[in-house]
């Protein structure tokens, strides 16, 4: 039966892709098969483009992780072989952690080929001197990878601790410009009154979709070489806090936010704002669900005798039902809508208790009334200092959510 041999392939930056270093470790792989009677099977994308090997992502979720979870499945069988260019591409961690990858791959029978130096490592026949070489190898890598990380972290963090007399970099946001000297960003003013109104369409309550379409209806111009406005690039702005003048730069000690990097061109009570409110249209179950249909209530009201702490000495067996509407008006009989137990609704046939109906629109103004007569600042204080506050933490806390994912 023939062998099958799998060529893994990874660069540390994207753009290594555009030389000749993948054509020629193709064809080094190509070649090695073709003088070892192997069989090359294409069957699985072995190529981390842009992965760093410096703290294993290629072997957590990679092209590499993909290529052990294939032996650990039996989906790549045992004495296939795993050809790459240098040890230095599967892993340039620290020796131990490189080491163990290394020898969990062989012990799973699988013949590792470095096409560099023209080892071949078997684990059944490694012997002292293999161990050693490999050993070397993996250290060098990892000294190296060592050494440029603190290299480039002391480089950005002579930048960082600068940018008041010279900026890091020449990249700068769609709606600024860099100046010659490089010590500080000039506007350019069409853009910036651009995002601004994309800021202010956005808390008005216009989605992504509305958005575009009013900016095509204007006539204006995409930031970029795009004829038309991708719906990505609105959602980049609105999620932008460079907005407010802030500059995340991602360093190995994690994101640094940068203050004042940047002239804020919005204020904070409208990005939160805006934030709170993308927030809000994202959550399922809220808004209009059909013609004519339209609850302010949606997940707000409970069945108050399905509450555990509820004081009328019944409590149903239901545990914080929601109180739905139910439309009871048909196409030949006008009618109203109701407020009804969740529980009904869905066939159940609840209890004596919240079979009871309540017509929606005599609710709505009963509550609206009564609310009018409350003096809510007497309760709250001042209530736009809190809804900012409100905004700015929920914003901040999906804004955490979100590096949490990304964090590995």
């Amino acid at each position: 039966m023939p062998i099958k041999a799998y060529s893994y392939i990874r660069f540390s930056r994207p753009e290594q892709i555009k030389g000749n270093s993948l054509v020629r470790q193709k064809e080094m792989s190509e070649l090695y098969c073709k003088e070892n009677n192997l069989i090359m099977d294409t069957s699985l994308s072995l190529y981390d483009k842009g992965v760093s090997a410096y703290k294993g992502k290629n072997a957590e979720q990679g092209a590499l992780a993909d290529f052990l979870q294939a032996i650990e499945t039996g989906v790549i069988s045992a004495g296939s072989y795993l050809i790459v260019e240098n040890l230095d591409r599967l892993s340039r961690q620290s020796v131990p952690t490189a080491l163990k990858l290394f020898l969990s791959i062989l012990e799973k029978q699988i013949t590792i080929v470095t096409l560099s130096d023209g080892m071949k490592y078997e684990y059944e026949n490694l012997n002292t001197n293999e161990l050693f070489i490999s050993i070397v190898i993996m250290s060098r890598a990892f000294e190296e990878s060592q050494m440029k990380s603190k290299r480039l972290s002391a480089a950005w963090k002579m930048k960082r601790d600068n940018t008041d007399k010279i900026k890091m970099t020449k990249v700068a946001v769609a709606w600024l410009k860099l100046n010659k000297d490089r010590t500080k960003f000039n506007y350019i003013p069409e853009r910036v009154a651009i995002v601004q109104d994309i800021y202010r369409w956005s808390l008005e309550g216009l989605g992504t979709s509305k958005i575009i379409q009013r900016l095509e209806n204007d006539n204006v111009k995409t930031f970029g070489r795009s004829e038309a406005w991708p719906p990505s690039s609105i959602q980049k702005i609105l999620s932008n806090r460079a907005v407010l003048g802030e500059l995340e730069s991602n360093s190995n000690e994690g994101n640094k936010i940068i203050p004042d990097y940047y002239p804020a061109i919005i204020n904070e009570e409208l990005f939160y704002g805006v934030q709170n409110a993308i927030q809000s249209r994202n959550v399922s179950g809220g808004g209009r669900k059909g013609k004519g249909l339209t609850n302010l209530f949606q997940k707000i009201i409970i069945c108050g005798y399905s509450v555990d702490n509820n004081t009328s000495g019944y409590k149903c067996s239901g545990s914080n039902v929601t109180i739905v509407v139910v439309n009871k008006a048909t196409k030949k009989r006008p009618g109203y809508k109701y407020l009804q137990c969740s529980r009904l609704k869905k066939g159940n046939t609840g209890c004596s208790q919240c079979r009871k109906t309540w017509r929606y629109d005599q609710f709505e103004i009963s509550f609206l009334s009564f609310i009018n007569e409350i003096d809510i600042s007497s309760l709250t204080g001042n209530v736009d200092d809190l809804k900012q506050q409100i905004d700015k933490l929920q914003s901040l806390l999906v804004s955490d959510n979100e590096k949490l994912k990304h964090i590995k």
